[in-house]
């Protein structure tokens, strides 16, 4: 008869909280980093997100090495559970309850978050993975500790009823289940890729195979095959990096939706057995460093409250009016090990004393308890001391890899503490889904681009940056001007924007059968055009769209089709500004990568809920749009769809919908307008989270009248008949044959007339100069333009301009005649006053001739 003999770690296990301070240091660095990154430190901050399948499996290690250690012991189960809820209860608890309790009179929070129900019985996953809840800033790591307590409610029984050979095989078949049951889930819900992320039955892969280590410790001699099974562990992990590397880690693909968590949690898995096999070696050396150690024994605390620190920092920073995310970076992490400390401290140790209440005679005692002797206040200033060091690194970092970190832009911007702040969110560690509501994105500090009548007189590369607007001269526009009026499904392609199209394209060689997505999640998710290529297809009555569909199919090089590409320029959580940042930036590389023709374009969802303002949000995207141009690329640009249940945040897409729409009217390119297409769909085409859109039970590509009653199938169409538009226009056939002109020169004596809502692009330069009429004040030494509308009712008017920051333009509202006593209102960015009956003026005017160029101005009734 065989002796079984066994090596299992016994005991505390110093290199595991080393450990497991690198997995929270990588979610919090993932947390804090700004979308807008870019570059090697950029990437490996977006994958920071695997420190939460890091923790999985050292909890799936250690808990079930526990069970199997005291399997058989008196209290078994009654220790166990007493232990888990002394380590999890008091902080969680106290955390939920008061975030509650804290929004409590916020109709935004609880609807976002749904029943607390959900949080109380650590069912928290459940509001986002399965309903589809768009979940509360705070409120939304609970999702994996949530999978953590169902784990700890199931497998103690497991280990319990089961000998050995029994749970490997559990365990084995879970870990080939959870791939299957993700792949299941991804064909039923194509479009909501968060379940397979947050769903407790898709996750359970990673939990196992840290169970299965525990469990082949103690059934392996470690001593002997040590080597043996440091060469297994090693290749796995070498395997699970170069997945890593050539997939980027993105759990939007197919691939990332079904075999990428099953990727990182083998990786994972290796990294665990080889620090087990390593222990006390000069090779783990890092991960008994004091002070990483700490940082793993306070993750608990840091998991739950690195978010509320994200938020305090970024609204004091953005009301002292630093706008630079990166440098603040530092200052983030110091407070939540602040309040990590004192929740340690204060509330989480006191409770795991009582844990030596719960021992057994092989779990003697509460061994997590080994932090050093010392003051809390000495632990803490090392710990600092440590953050110090890490905070040079990371200045370091961000100076080398971040093409905005060294922006500090002037005074007034401003972030809330309130509700808004944790209202919103991307729900869980991931980007995908939301940008964060606590911060506050920097708005592009670069000079804007422009092109001049939208023709370079060469094209730049394709990874250079825009061109800078010099302010060359510009010749007067038009007597008319051709008009994007609302109220229609396209903007019209006469044949002047046809000519206009072709020679925008003549500017620089492209593949005509390859275009570019470029946006945020709406854009990234599965349900957006991947079903044109291998997806079921029915177009209805849409029939002759088909050679459209057929000719994007094969357009690269390589035989690929546009429609299945992960687009470098379509990232989840993103706005306009994080598309444009960096050197070079993400819409370059996705130029760079595959040569488009056409730019499907669709940004404002995240700008619009995270507050950034109007004239950030449309000199963003005005610059996205002349550095398409100035490639040789046509920007096709789409409205904002609606947010359902913020009815504030809704209320502002018309203003930015119409800033959209001034920028395609003003550079003569084509408008998609979603918005007006999704408002009379079941739910206005938005799923329950209120942000993303809705797909048709017969896939995104099912364009029958049925299908089209869904958000991402109505897109679909739309886009598909924009590209159909521009092919034609390309080859020399307009869609359109007549569009409205608006007259006029914008002199006084011949002011632009129009109606409302009125938008407009414009230069300055071609406006009067020296014009005393309007609100008076000082002479002004730049030029003006002036607007007449003729109202038949009392409105109150709002005048908007964005003029990109080189340019610097006020708007003035006049009633009845030009002249200053007849001013109504006046401002720098906007102004506002109830006017009407009768003739209505509007002025633009610039306070001297350097500061004179191109804005945009918005007049709209509100």
């Amino acid at each position: 008869m065989s002796v079984e003999r066994s090596s299992a770690p016994k005991g505390f296990i110093v290199e595991l909280d080393g450990l497991r301070g690198i997995a929270i240091l990588l979610v919090m660095v993932h947390r804090f980093w700004p979308r807008s990154g870019v570059g090697v430190a950029a990437d490996a901050a977006s994958a920071g997100w695997i420190g939460v399948d890091l923790f999985f499996v050292i909890s799936g290690f250690l808990i079930a090495g526990i069970l199997l250690d005291t399997r058989g012991d008196t209290g078994y189960f009654r220790n166990f559970y007493a232990r888990r809820a002394l380590r999890i209860f008091p902080l969680y608890y106290l955390f939920v309850i008061g975030v509650f309790l804290a929004f409590s009179s916020n109709p935004a929070f609880l609807e976002h978050a749904g029943s607390p129900i959900w949080y109380l019985v650590h069912l928290g996953n459940v509001p986002e993975g399965l309903l589809g809840n768009d979940v509360p800033y705070w409120l939304a790591p609970v999702w994996s500790l949530a999978i953590e307590e169902q784990f700890y409610m199931t497998f103690p029984l497991l280990v319990f009823f089961l000998d050995r050979r029994k749970l490997t095989i559990v365990l084995v078949a879970l870990i080939v289940a959870a791939p299957l049951i993700r792949l299941g889930t991804m064909l039923a819900f194509p479009d909501r890729e968060r379940i397979q992320y947050l769903f407790t039955l898709c996750r359970l892969d990673t939990i196992a195979i840290g169970c299965l280590l525990a469990v082949a410790s103690r059934g392996l001699d470690l001593e002997r095959r040590r080597g043996q099974i440091a060469k297994l562990a090693s290749g796995v992990v070498i395997v699970a990096t170069v997945v890593a590397l050539v997939t980027g880690l993105d759990r939007t693909t197919d691939f990332g939706r079904v075999v990428g968590y099953s990727a990182v949690a083998f990786g994972c898995a290796g990294v665990v057995a080889l620090v087990m096999l390593a222990r006390g070696s000069r090779a783990t050396a890092l991960l008994r460093v004091w002070s990483l150690r700490y940082f793993g024994k306070l993750c608990f605390g840091l998991y739950l409250l690195h978010r509320p620190a994200d938020t305090i920092v970024s609204a004091l920073a953005a009301r002292a009016g630093i706008d630079a995310d990166l440098w603040i970076m530092p200052a983030k992490l110091a407070l939540a090990l602040g309040l990590a400390s004192i929740s340690w401290f204060a509330l989480e140790r006191p409770f795991l004393h009582l844990k030596g209440r719960f021992a057994s005679a092989r779990h003697p005692s509460a061994t997590d308890l080994a932090i050093p002797r010392r003051s809390p206040f000495a632990s803490v200033r090392k710990a600092l001391r440590t953050l110090g060091v890490l905070s040079i690194v990371i200045v370091v970092v961000v100076a080398g890899c971040s093409g905005r970190s060294g922006s500090l832009p002037a005074a007034g911007s401003d972030a809330s503490l309130g509700s808004d702040a944790v209202a919103s969110g991307d729900g869980g560690l991931g980007h995908d889904g939301g940008i964060d509501a606590a911060g506050i994105d920097a708005a592009d500090t670069d000079a804007p681009g422009t092109v001049d009548g939208g023709q370079p007189d060469a094209p730049p590369p394709v990874d250079a940056p825009p061109p800078v607007d010099a302010s060359p001269p510009l010749p007067p526009p038009p007597a008319a001007t051709l008009l994007y009026p609302e109220g229609l499904r396209h903007s019209p392609l006469t044949a002047s924007v046809a000519t206009r199209l072709q020679t925008l394209a003549a500017t620089a060689p492209r593949n005509d059968r390859v275009f570019a997505k470029v946006g945020d999640s709406n854009t990234a998710a599965a349900g957006f055009v991947r079903c044109f290529d291998g997806g079921a297809i029915d177009l209805g009555t849409n029939t002759g769209l088909a050679g459209t569909v057929d000719f994007f199919l094969h357009g690269d090089a390589a035989g690929m089709s546009p429609y299945q590409r992960t687009s470098l320029a379509a990232v989840g959580g993103t706005t306009a500004a994080d598309v444009m940042a960096g050197s070079p930036h993400p819409f370059a590389r996705e130029v760079t990568a595959i040569n488009p023709r056409i730019a499907v374009i669709m940004f404002g969802t995240n700008d619009v809920r995270t507050g950034r303002p109007l004239d950030d949000f449309a000199s963003d995207l005005w610059r996205l749009v002349d550095d398409a141009i100035a490639r040789g690329i046509v920007p096709v640009l789409s409205s904002i769809p609606p947010i359902n249940g913020d009815p504030g945040t809704d209320a502002r897409i018309p203003t930015f919908n119409r800033a959209i729409r001034a920028i395609a009217q003003g550079r003569l390119v084509p408008l998609v307008d979603l918005h007006r297409e999704l408002l009379p769909l079941p739910d206005r085409g938005i799923l329950p989270d209120g942000l993303h859109l809705t797909t048709d039970a017969g896939g995104a590509c099912n364009l029958t009248s049925s299908g089209l009653q869904s958000g991402h199938n109505l897109r679909n169409l739309q886009t598909i008949e924009a590209l159909d538009r521009v092919r034609s226009a390309l080859a020399g056939t307009p869609s359109d044959a007549s569009a409205p002109v608006r007259t006029g020169t914008g002199h006084a004596n011949d002011p632009i007339v129009g109606s409302l809502p009125l938008v407009d692009l414009r230069d300055s330069r071609t406006g009067d100069t020296l014009l005393t009429a309007g609100c008076g004040g000082p002479a002004q030494l730049g030029r003006e333009v002036v607007y007449r509308i003729e109202l038949a009712t009392p409105v109150t008017l709002v005048a908007s301009v964005v003029d990109r920051g080189a340019v610097d333009v006020n708007v003035q509202i006049v009633a009845g005649s030009l002249s200053p006593a007849s001013c109504a209102a006046s401002g720098d960015k906007s102004a506002s006053a109830v006017v009407g009956p009768g003739t209505v003026f509007v002025v633009v005017d610039s306070a001297s001739a350097t500061l004179d160029g191109e804005y945009v101005v918005i007049i709209e009734a509100r």
